[in-house]
């Protein structure tokens, strides 16, 4: 059996020349309520970017399809100024962005055993390079581009993706204090007792 961090993949969303229609345009909402499995989570947006999904036909289904059928899309997240260019009748550019997907078969409760092992196999595998760990999470570089984080809310395991065209050093930075900025917003919105 492969171990459970196998079963997380990564890919980045491909939407360049998505037309957008419709005169709906995303707005700026401190959080949101998404659902993983049977549990409701707090999902605040990313430091400075606003929810794109959801409001545009064409763009939700690009998104959907950018993402595995073993993955399943809680929410993208584009820049202000993407939120701009769709005001202006433009394409957005995505060229950062943030999404938050969850894993279909992790959808469940996992207990902490589980947590530790999806960890361990983070911190073992060459494709990822951790640099940040806490007792719900783990955020790491991946290799074929962007910064990922695993966390563990309310006993359920959110990832959390972000993404930039530019791969140079004042953007990977970016991208690693994004993730952690973020994952530390949606554990502070979802304190969890075990019942």
């Amino acid at each position: 059996m492969r171990p459970i961090y196998y079963l997380l993949p990564f890919p980045a969303i491909a939407l360049s020349g998505v037309a957008v229609s419709g005169t709906a345009s995303p707005t700026p909402a401190p959080a949101e309520i998404v659902r993983v499995g049977e549990r409701e989570i707090i999902l605040p947006s990313p430091p400075g970017y606003f929810r794109f999904d959801g409001w545009d036909e064409e763009l939700n289904r690009a998104f959907e399809e950018s993402v595995p059928e073993s993955n399943r899309l809680l929410a993208v997240f584009a820049s202000e100024q993407d939120v701009a260019r769709v005001r202006q009748n433009e394409s957005p550019k995505f060229e950062r962005h943030l999404r938050a997907e969850s894993y279909r078969e992790l959808e469940d409760m996992i207990t902490s055993t589980e947590f530790e092992e999806l960890e361990s196999g983070f911190r073992t595998d060459s494709e990822f390079t951790v640099f940040d760990e806490t007792q719900d999470s783990i955020v790491f570089s991946i290799k074929s581009g962007g910064v990922g984080g695993v966390v563990k809310v309310r006993d359920r395991v959110i990832l959390l993706l972000c993404y930039s065209e530019d791969t140079g050093r004042s953007d990977t930075n970016w991208m690693k204090a994004t993730v952690k900025q973020w994952r530390d917003k949606i554990l502070a919105a979802n304190p969890f007792t075990a019942t």
